[in-house]
């Protein structure tokens, strides 16, 4: 018997399982296209010793696993490489500061997926759920409490934003095939609309794992969306 399983032996639930419900979420969107990808050998890397990252994808999209293995938390820049094997293209995340992971924490982030009105290019927060309701998609993402969080899209042409945001950085891409038209990557910290048709929504971890102890321990959830 598992003693430390997401569901306690009495029936009660704990922090596991509110943290395997976060990962539930994301398979539900995401499950068909993990189940198919393989790992891309030097793709990614981590500007910090203590972090590994590896990718792993299919058909163009992929995933970063990353992981904290010192037992400490850690500041640390990716560098990562487009999951399409036959691109050179590669970049640095963030564009500003450093990115931070909790001592033995684990992330697995997006490269390449596809949106209902675009690509994402990558996110720094982990997925939540996504959908679509009218035309406009949306994305839920969520991490550590304080930290913020860089999303980047792709567009044929400089997006509108609204809200506010810690910065903004757009750079131009060449085109995925020949005849195309130049992309736009546009990362941000704060919430983005992207031509109108792309609402993501921030949380904390704890908001997004919807975990009441975390709450009465005084955690309270530090973001939420800011339109």
């Amino acid at each position: 018997m598992d003693y430390a399983a997401p569901i306690r032996e009495p029936g009660g639930l704990w922090g596991k399982y509110y943290a395997a419900r976060t990962i539930g979420a994301f398979l539900n969107h995401y499950g068909p296209l993990l189940a198919r990808v393989k790992t891309v050998t030097n793709a990614a890397s981590s500007a910090n010793p203590s972090v590994s990252v590896s990718m792993r994808a299919h058909d163009g999209s992929g995933f970063l696993f990353v992981r904290e293995n010192a037992d400490a938390r850690q500041e640390f820049r990716l560098r990562i490489s487009n999951p399409e094997g036959s691109s050179t293209e590669e970049f640095s995340v963030p564009c500003e500061g450093q990115l931070k992971i909790d001592a033995r924490g684990m992330k697995l982030l997006p490269v390449q997926v596809s949106l209902q009105h675009g690509r994402l290019r990558y996110s720094t927060a982990e997925v939540l759920t996504r959908g679509v309701v009218g035309n406009r998609a949306y994305m839920v993402v969520y991490d550590d409490p304080g930290t913020l969080a860089e999303l980047a899209v792709e567009a044929h042409q400089k997006p509108r934003i609204k809200g506010t945001t810690k910065y903004e950085h757009y750079e131009f891409l060449r085109p995925r095939h020949k005849g195309s038209r130049p992309r736009v990557a546009t990362p941000s910290v704060q919430p983005v609309w992207a031509q109108a048709q792309l609402k993501p929504q921030w949380l904390d971890r704890n908001m997004a794992s919807n975990d009441p102890e975390s709450e009465r321990d005084g955690d309270q959830p530090s973001s939420v969306l800011r339109p």
